[in-house]
């Protein structure tokens, strides 16, 4: 029974997906049924670890305080992505609609809870592979357009050369150490740390690091990320911005707290070089970029090397998931405005498009102003501290070269995210924007901005 009440979440929900698929064939709208089924979900994870930590299925997973946070997070971004997405208008004929996008967004959230749950190697790939099999047909979604083919085309490329690497590297450390569980290797490299490193094993660890940096875009394992997040259809492009974060970001935390601290002066500089390259890129590369998808995919590479910059600590987990709760918020609702805003030419695509919105949308354009001083890291927005709980992680640490890095690409990207601002209030309309919206996205919107704004407050 410990076994199943450890995965009953994900049980319920993998279920809940095959049920979908079914209803999706008599039902016109299975909306309703997949809200529920999140929702849920998180009233079953309440019951999922009564005293502290377990472990299911001969340590194959696990849980704890740290993943049930996890969990908790991803659901509640699951639920306000699908919110967004419910709040949608989508056109007549477009692919978007159709119920199997919700059922593969279901079976994609299991895979990230199984990911975040995983306790060994093993679990851990398939768990992975689930989540990404999924992403691959959701970017590739819209079939009859030639850019969600080609993005889906690529994603699938380059993801299946990701999942090799960390497959091989998953090979090298069973290889030289006949051990996958993580708790189980944990020891054993605590046993070694004083001893002589093995080739072999540090060279999996690594190839298994770079296979899940690729998951979260981080240079250089980044060079999907733009042409996947541009070519997307723009709620699919969200889901990658958001929600699927959550569960790598989680396994690389999960990973440098829990199995690998005992190696972390071998591994720190890796992870050093990683995070001020993603953030140096993230903040350089935006600055020349005129579609807005393609400028919020840089950002997310950006943010992610802020994150890796506390994970690099090998120290605590508050100041990553304080910045993952707090991007996670800032994304969702930049995309909820963005899939919002349409003029006579149709979708806003160039971030020029948004000239004028102040004028014609006063609301929505006060509200992406806040989010924009929040992604900056300007005070007193949420942003803000986010950056600085994870400058004082790094400075604790005696990263200080990293932090002065770091400082400087956020002073850089600061101007992409103020240029944004500038053109909503200074610059002239191109069109005329319609002010039509679902209630649903308003109060997701509201909801969001004011954590952003009030973040102190709460």
């Amino acid at each position: 029974m410990n076994n199943i009440i450890l995965l009953f979440p994900e049980i319920f929900l993998g279920a809940s997906a095959c049920v979908a698929l079914l209803f999706g064939l008599f039902f016109r709208s299975i909306n309703i049924f997949i809200l529920l089924s999140l929702v849920a979900t998180v009233y079953l994870l309440q019951y999922e670890v009564p005293n502290g930590y377990i472990s299911a299925f001969d340590g194959l997973f696990k849980s704890n305080g740290l993943i049930k946070s996890l969990k908790l997070l991803l659901l509640t971004s699951s639920i306000l992505f699908v919110l967004i997405y419910q709040g949608q208008k989508f056109a007549k004929a477009s692919a978007l609609k159709l119920y199997e996008f919700q059922v593969l967004l279901l079976l994609g959230i299991t895979g990230m809870m199984l990911m975040l749950s995983s306790n060994n190697f093993i679990s851990l790939y398939v768990s992975i592979e689930l989540q990404s099999f999924c992403l691959y047909v959701l970017a590739a979604f819209e079939r009859d357009d030639v850019k969600s083919s080609e993005a889906g085309l690529k994603y699938f490329i380059l993801g299946s050369f990701a999942s090799g690497l960390l497959l091989f590297g998953i090979s090298l450390i069973y290889g030289f150490t006949g051990n996958l569980d993580f708790t189980q290797l944990q020891m054993l490299l605590a046993n070694n740390a004083s001893g002589g490193l093995v080739i072999g094993v540090t060279m999996g660890i690594i190839l298994v690091l770079i296979g899940l940096f690729f998951k979260v875009s981080a240079v250089p394992f980044h060079m999907w990320a733009p042409d996947v997040y541009q070519g997307s259809p723009t709620i699919v492009t969200c889901l990658f911005a958001s929600v699927a974060k959550i569960a790598s970001i989680g396994v690389i935390l999960r990973l440098s707290i829990e199995t690998l601290s005992a190696w972390k002066v071998e591994l720190q500089p890796v992870l050093i070089v990683v995070t001020c390259a993603s953030v140096l890129v993230g903040a350089i590369g935006a600055l020349k970029q005129s579609n807005i998808k393609r400028l919020l995919a840089y950002s997310s590479i950006g943010h992610v090397g802020y994150m890796l910059l506390a994970v690099s600590a090998f120290a605590e987990s508050f100041s990553v998931l304080s910045y993952l709760v707090i991007y996670i918020s800032m994304t969702l609702a930049v995309f909820a405005i963005i899939l919002n805003l349409t003029n006579e030419k149709g979708a806003i695509i160039n971030i020029e498009d948004l000239g004028g919105l102040s004028e014609s949308n006063p609301w929505l354009a006060a509200s992406l102003a806040i989010l924009m001083f929040s992604l900056a890291g300007i005070p007193p927005f949420a942003g803000f501290f986010a950056k600085f709980y994870v400058f004082q992680t790094a400075i604790n640490a005696g990263f200080y070269v990293a932090v002065i890095i770091s400082v400087i690409a956020a002073v850089i990207a600061a101007y992409y995210y103020l240029k944004i601002v500038k053109i909503m209030y200074l610059d002239k309309a191109i069109g005329r924007f319609s002010n039509h919206m679902k209630i649903i996205n308003k109060a997701v919107i509201i909801l969001l901005v004011a954590f952003n704004l009030f973040y102190m407050a709460l």
